[in-house]
């Protein structure tokens, strides 16, 4: 069985499908459309298990 994984994003606060992520743009796909945009602009979402595993690792300042 095949399986693809889909990314979700988040743009602006439009949630996107990342078809191909690069240092300074990325293509996402937002209803049957495909744009190139500003990686800077987008926002991964991370489930709550890495980011306690990240915030537990992190430095305080």
């Amino acid at each position: 069985m095949n399986a693809t994984l889909i990314i979700r994003a988040l743009y602006y606060g439009i949630e996107v499908e990342l078809i191909c992520q690069m240092n300074h743009c990325s293509l996402v796909r937002f209803k049957e459309r495909s744009f190139v945009v500003d990686t800077a602009d987008l926002v991964l979402e991370r489930n709550f298990k890495n980011t306690a595993k990240c915030a537990n690792n992190a430095w305080a300042a």
